[in-house]
């Protein structure tokens, strides 16, 4: 059975489940959120997991969109996910049948320092303002048709997981504008 994560054992299941080898990518995000926002109880996660004695499973629900990790039976996922309202699923594992996972989970990670090529004069801003990148972001594909509320709830997730030492954000400025992000 699929359970909110309220108490110290629903916790451990739930971590155990971001550790399951069969899901590459999607465990550093969906901890990372965890991290920052389990302790919260009005906040923009809810947070669930498996069942005593089921195989480890994590879930974490923001809106309509579910990040999934773990093993769980196809058919209760889809019926807690369905009974959830959720429209988009983010996971690198199971896709229960008559789910499509919404979009691809890249992991990247960097194995070394990096001195990267400097055309047209750019510069590395290793700590750039938030607010800029969220209009740099703003302006350009990243947001094409979303709402201006998804750029504030961008910046404000970006500033607590920035703030908690969860996220890092570098940008390229080029004549004092910032032109990239990462």
């Amino acid at each position: 059975m699929i359970e909110t994560v309220t108490t110290p054992q629903q916790k451990r299941r739930f971590l155990r489940g971001l550790s399951h080898p069969a899901v590459h990518g999607i465990h550093a995000e969906l901890g990372a959120y965890f991290k920052a926002y389990h302790n919260l109880s009005q906040g923009p996660w809810m947070f669930l997991t498996s069942g005593e004695g089921q195989a480890p499973l994590s879930i974490g629900l923001r809106g309509t969109t579910a990040l999934v990790s773990g093993i769980a039976c196809p058919e209760e996922l889809a019926s807690c996910l369905s009974f959830l309202g959720v429209k988009q699923l983010r996971t690198t594992g199971l896709v229960p049948a008559g789910w499509v996972a919404a979009e691809p989970v890249v992991r990247m990670v960097l194995t070394q320092p990096v001195v990267p090529p400097k055309p047209w004069r750019v510069e590395l801003e290793q700590q750039p303002s938030l607010f800029q990148v969220s209009q740099l972001l703003q302006n350009s594909d990243s947001f094409r048709g979303e709402s201006p509320q998804a750029v504030e709830e961008f910046y404000a997730q970006t500033c607590r997981m920035v703030n908690q030492g969860l996220a890092q954000v570098w940008a390229v400025q080029h004549q004092g504008y910032l032109v990239a992000t990462a």
